[in-house]
């Protein structure tokens, strides 16, 4: 792992954030690649680390107990995957892995609460982010449920089509 390049990000999180907040969290991103199928985060665990992804595509997911897994949502450049290291407390149940191969940057999760905690840009981007991947989980629960499987299939290609920039 190596330091990102300064203001050189395909990450859109990142990228439009003032350069001062910019600076600040650059000290602590870290340049990783991640593997397809590859686990960012497990269901039954805290979040440790925060994944700024620059290519590639990770699934959220939820299993039952017998492993039937639903995808709730796909995230790719334009957003984090671990945000919810910002709850201290609760049930863990969502999944994240990679659906590509994939690169970008790591943070500590307490690092980024921290961060997050200052009520600045990044505040205002992470919950924007997080507000629209509630309505993405929303609509893809309402479209498994009304829409044929052909429907959902093209939904589904549509969505990762536009998820960020793919290896």
């Amino acid at each position: 792992m190596s330091k990102p390049p300064q203001r050189n990000t395909k990450n859109s999180l990142l990228a439009a954030l003032p350069d001062a907040e910019y600076q600040r969290l650059v000290l602590h991103l870290m340049s990783v690649s991640v593997s397809k199928g590859e686990v960012l985060h497990a269901s039954d665990k805290p979040v440790g680390k925060v994944y700024f992804l620059e290519q590639g595509v990770a699934s959220l997911s939820v299993s039952t107990e017998k492993g039937e897994s639903l995808q709730l949502s796909i995230v790719g450049n334009e957003s984090v995957v671990g945000e919810r290291a910002l709850f201290k407390e609760g049930v863990f149940i969502i999944r994240c892995a990679m659906i590509t191969e994939g690169a970008g940057y790591l943070m500590p999760a307490d690092v980024f609460h921290t961060e997050f905690d200052r009520g600045g840009v990044l505040h205002d981007l992470v919950l924007s982010r997080m507000e629209a991947r509630i309505t993405e989980t929303a609509q893809t629960a309402l479209c498994n449920q009304m829409h044929s499987i052909e429907q959902r299939l093209s939904r589904w290609l549509l969505t990762f089509a536009s998820a960020g920039d793919r290896k």
